[in-house]
């Protein structure tokens, strides 16, 4: 709705992960839209050159390659962006609260860019947890002055929210190991969410010692390919192109990567219709962090379940998730 067809136009989108950033370039690019990441991992050349010159209709860029990067800030000064640049989009706003303070605390200081823009230009905050705490905070640290709201309820019937109780890791690993050698490319697709890299490692390594050459489909084939893998993990840590190797896999409809083990990294904003379950081990930090994971799963409205595994006692599970979880 921003573009401006045959006259050009750029929209800049401030997203903080890239593996969503992929995605959704991956869903624009197909659409007749030039559309390019930037982040720390991205050392094409070309796609910066490109981007600079003001040749990408879409750009979707990290807090910190715009804001601490002088190339891409001083970029906003530039003839091309002063003539076709017609929105800022703040995608995952709740980030600005949620990192701003602490983790990432450039996403608090996202506002300053409108100090580099002109007062034309539309500022949009997008995302898909926003308590009423949530929603002042961000349009006090974006500069919003009586900005238009759009809601909806975050409730989806399709999600059946339950509380298992956590046992050892080796078993946790176990309790997928029969389902998935018996129903192969037949089983549910699944996402689950650690906290810790070492827990997903932990839980990634026992399943591929306990599957052995029953891991990849057909059975025994090469298992350093990953087209064949059944099981693999997303981290922060992964390179560019593996994170999008896995997610190209895993957002395959009959594609067979069924079950992923992920950290925080995979899952804001990411598009997968048919993921059936998710499994936390370990507390997520808030509510919506937990929304925001469990939202990942029936995006295409059929029933699915979102398993939280808690130990006998959770010292730092909040109260108020728990009983949001439980009802």
């Amino acid at each position: 709705m921003f573009f401006k067809g045959t006259r050009g136009s750029i929209v800049l989108c401030i997203s903080s992960l890239t593996s969503l950033m992929m995605d959704q370039q991956n869903k624009y690019t197909p659409k007749g839209i030039a559309s390019e990441f930037v982040s720390g991992q991205q050392a094409d050349s070309n796609i910066t050159r490109k981007i600079l010159n003001g040749a990408v209709q879409l750009v979707f860029i990290t807090p910190e390659s715009i804001l601490e990067n002088p190339l891409y800030r001083n970029m906003l000064l530039s003839q091309p962006y002063r003539d076709k640049l017609v929105a800022l989009v703040v995608d995952e706003a709740h980030c600005v609260k949620l990192w701003g303070d602490k983790f990432r605390r450039v996403n608090g200081e996202i506002g300053d860019l409108r100090s580099l823009i002109s007062g034309n230009v539309q500022v949009m905050a997008l995302t898909a947890t926003a308590t009423e705490e949530t929603l002042s905070i961000v349009t006090k640290k974006l500069y919003m002055r009586k900005p238009t709201l759009f809601a909806l309820s975050p409730f989806r019937v399709n999600i059946a929210c339950k509380v298992h109780p956590k046992i050892s890791i080796q078993e946790f690993a176990d309790s997928f190991c029969s389902e998935l050698l018996e129903k192969r490319t037949l089983f549910p697709k699944t996402v689950v969410y650690v906290r810790k890299f070492r827990d997903c490692e932990a839980i990634y390594g026992h399943l591929k010692k306990s599957l052995g050459l029953f891991i990849t489909e057909p059975i025994g084939y090469p298992y350093h390919i990953s087209k064949f893998r059944l099981v693999d993990m997303f981290t922060s840590i992964m390179t560019t192109d593996k994170k999008e190797q896995v997610l190209k896999l895993f957002t395959e409809q009959d594609g067979n990567l069924r079950l992923l083990i992920a950290t925080t990294s995979f899952g804001v904003g990411i598009d997968c219709p048919n993921i059936r379950r998710i499994l936390h081990w370990g507390v997520p930090t808030t509510l919506e962090e937990y929304a925001q994971e469990i939202g990942r799963a029936g995006r295409d409205d059929k029933p699915t379940v979102a398993i939280y595994c808690m130990k006998e006692l959770e010292e730092d599970m909040p109260i108020l998730m728990l009983k949001h979880i439980l009802n």
